[in-house]
């Protein structure tokens, strides 16, 4: 199975509009060919880490890699460009 805009619409509870389906596509095309350069053909079941890599970065636009509340921060390595 291949994730879609309407998959990730669904998972993320919500409607998109053209700018954003179209945006879905190309984080999808990204994600997936990311993987594929990691294993190819994809695996049954890959759809469920490329699915929430692309929601993750839909939802972070900047790519934000860290969080502070307060005094206590967080943060989170990735590598440049990288999904996973």
């Amino acid at each position: 199975m291949t994730v879609t805009p309407d998959d990730l619409a669904v998972y993320l509870e919500m409607t998109f509009t053209d700018a954003q389906t179209s945006r879905a596509l190309m984080l999808i095309e990204d994600a997936t060919g990311q993987a594929l350069a990691v294993v190819s053909p994809l695996p049954d079941g890959a759809d469920g880490v490329i699915r929430p890599a692309v929601a993750r970065r839909f939802l972070n636009k900047s790519g934000a890699t860290s969080e502070t509340t307060g005094p206590y921060t967080i943060g989170q390595t990735a590598g440049p460009g990288s999904m996973f």
